[in-house]
């Protein structure tokens, strides 16, 4: 009887004594998207009994940082212990975009049969009608009269079977052709699945038996974002319209769904650890000659080769933009959208809308005829620094029509320079005066003096602004004297050698600069850039 007891008081503590084992799918629920990587949230709902409980978290990044992993939960439960590991069982090849794929593909793949077998009904009927076509062949033989009609019969019958199967073969052709892109596009896509998911495994504590939630947030390399513009310009008149979008991408292996991207300037991946400087040697660099008769850079009195390096970072129907609100924070800012997008785990960009600004703009004319006989309208964006741009590709619009696109260039402290295309209205030509450039031979040096004409007409209807620029070159020897003789009123960059006209050119003016300038050096030597 003491036995039985024993065994009784055994069964009715179970529940407190062993684990309870259970899965759940992760859901995530919140994603935030980095320059470089991102931070996902998960949920899951989870039941629990009284003591120790193992939860499985399926459902995670491919390679969840787990030094960022942070755990929230909701419920009558203590958080003993985490540990990540590798879901090689987990089904991933069922989930959005590649679903719908692998659905057209069986569908179309259907089709064809249905349309084989089609054909293959056409070719019976025709082989029975060569069969019956020998009709009379063993009886009384047929008249002229119906030895006509049945071959007029039998040839239209034939016609039509065999323009029946040329028609059927044309179809499954096309169809083929089809399933072959989508087997190329589910192999791209499928070649991010490779990869399997993380899970993560929890141990918990249930302080009584209920029902809860885990919440789990961590941080991933494999996705990122980039800025892109869209500027669109009416007219000289108008203000700038700049569309700011988020160029994101992601192959974390999940499909983000249905989710409210919020997109960060900041950058964890690029870490935080302050530069320290190191103590800046010089020493003098001696020419010596190796063993084999080659000569070598070596530092005084040492045996080590001289190395020099540049390091280089490693590479990394409503408005859209009135559902963002931009959230300023001490060293970044977030762009938090109020919109649902998908972006799936496919490694391409997607596009999430930011930002639209009307910004004021100037609209100048330059021209580099040393360069190129065209003459630009360029933008310039004078109050930029009241937005929040980030450097990224723009494609650029002027009066309706795409121009062409460039790269938004934030390293400058005035303003932006955006060319909005090549006006064919402006003739601008550049050359060399031959009848003026001589030589002269002094001493033992040689003087040889250089000039150049530009030539600029306004075939508008309005009075331009012009920046011209040229140049002289700039003198690296001491031995090498250049001398200034005319720059029609330009202005000189002495460490550059730029010249800069501006010019106001009114409708049908033509105007002519030009500059001019000599180069003395010894003439038992030659000039490199000349």
């Amino acid at each position: 009887m003491k036995k039985i007891f024993v065994f009784v008081v055994v069964l009715a503590l179970a529940p407190a004594l062993f684990a309870l084992n259970q899965i759940n799918d992760a859901k995530v629920t919140k994603v935030k998207v980095f320059l470089r990587g991102a931070e996902i949230t998960h949920s899951a709902s989870i039941d629990y009994n009284l003591g120790q409980n193992e939860i499985i978290l399926k459902g995670l990044s491919t390679n969840p940082d787990m030094n960022s992993l942070r755990i929230t939960g909701e419920g009558d439960f203590i958080i003993m212990e985490s540990k990540k590991q590798t879901d090689y069982l987990g089904d991933r090849s069922h989930t959005g975009r590649i679903k719908v794929l692998e659905d057209s593909l069986k569908l179309l793949r259907y089709e064809n049969e249905s349309l084989n077998a089609d054909i293959t009904v056409a070719q019976v009927q025709m082989e029975l009608i060569m069969v019956n076509n020998k009709l009379g062949t063993n009886t009384k033989a047929p008249s002229v009269l119906e030895l006509q009609k049945m071959q007029s019969y039998f040839a239209s019958e034939l016609t039509s079977l065999n323009g029946k199967v040329l028609e059927l073969r044309r179809s499954i052709s096309k169809r083929e052709e089809i399933i072959e892109k989508i087997k190329n596009q589910l192999d791209d896509l499928q070649g991010l699945q490779t990869i399997p998911l993380s899970e993560l495994v929890l141990k918990i504590i249930g302080k009584s038996k209920g029902k809860g939630r885990i919440e789990i947030t961590y941080f991933t390399q494999n996705a990122g974002w980039n800025a892109a513009y869209d500027l669109r310009v009416k007219d000289i008149n108008s203000s700038i319209n700049l569309t700011q979008k988020g160029r994101v991408w992601q192959n974390t292996g999940l499909d983000w769904n249905n989710l409210s991207i919020v997109l960060s300037t900041g950058n964890p991946s690029l870490g935080s650890s302050i530069p320290d400087l190191y103590p800046w040697y010089l020493d003098f660099m001696e020419e010596r000659t190796d063993i084999y008769g080659m000569k070598k850079m070596q530092r005084g009195g040492a045996n080590e080769m001289v190395a020099m390096s540049l390091a280089k970072p490693a590479m990394e129907a409503d408005d859209a933009s009135d559902y963002i609100e931009v959230q300023e924070g001490q060293i970044s800012k977030e762009f938090v959208s109020e919109l649902k997008y998908d972006i799936p785990s496919d490694g391409k960009p997607h596009f999430v809308q930011l930002q639209e600004y009307e910004i004021p703009a100037t609209y100048k004319y330059f021209a580099a005829p040393k360069i190129s006989n065209s003459v630009f309208l360029a933008a310039h964006l004078d109050s930029w620094s009241e937005t929040v741009l980030l450097p990224g590709k723009i494609n650029i619009f002027f009066e309706n029509t795409y121009v062409g696109n460039t790269q938004l260039n934030l390293n400058q402290t005035k303003d932006i320079k955006i060319a909005l295309g090549r006006d064919e209205e402006i003739a601008i030509n550049r050359e060399q005066v031959k009848d003026f450039t001589e030589d002269k031979f002094l001493s033992k040096d040689v003087e040889r003096k250089y000039v150049f004409k530009i030539d600029i007409r306004n075939n508008k209807k309005s009075t331009i602004e012009l920046k011209l620029e040229d140049q002289i070159p700039v003198s690296q020897h001491e031995d090498i004297e250049i001398e200034i003789l005319d720059l029609s009123g330009g202005q000189l960059d002495k460490d550059t050698g730029k010249i800069t006209w501006q010019l106001n050119v009114k409708p049908n003016q033509s105007l002519e600069k030009a500059f001019s300038f000599s180069v003395r050096y010894p003439g038992d030597k030659e000039i490199m850039g000349l």
